[in-house]
């Protein structure tokens, strides 16, 4: 993933840009959509990467490594029911 348009940006706008990028629209099970934005687990991976990358946290050959220590008992403090989502919402803290 490119990484411009991140220079000069604090982390808030960074993770703002980024996460706004790969959240969904939620879906029922009969494809409706319901109007809730959704961070996707597999998503979810590839956000954190790319914002540990331009928030200038780890360099870019430093983040899979991170990411396969860290990202499922991050994932799993989060997504608690399992469901392979979370909230737009509760991305920053996540």
């Amino acid at each position: 993933m490119t990484l411009s348009g991140h220079n000069g940006a604090d982390e808030d706008e960074i993770m703002d840009n980024i996460f706004s990028r790969f959240s969904k629209e939620g879906r029922t099970p009969s494809g409706h959509k319901t109007g809730q934005k959704l961070l996707l687990k597999d998503d979810a991976k590839i956000a954190a990467g790319t914002i540990l990358e331009a928030a200038h946290k780890l360099k870019p050959a430093e983040v899979p490594g991170y990411l396969d220590s860290n990202f499922e008992n991050a994932w799993a403090h989060f997504d608690q029911n399992h469901e392979g989502w979370i909230r737009y919402e509760e991305t920053h803290t996540f």
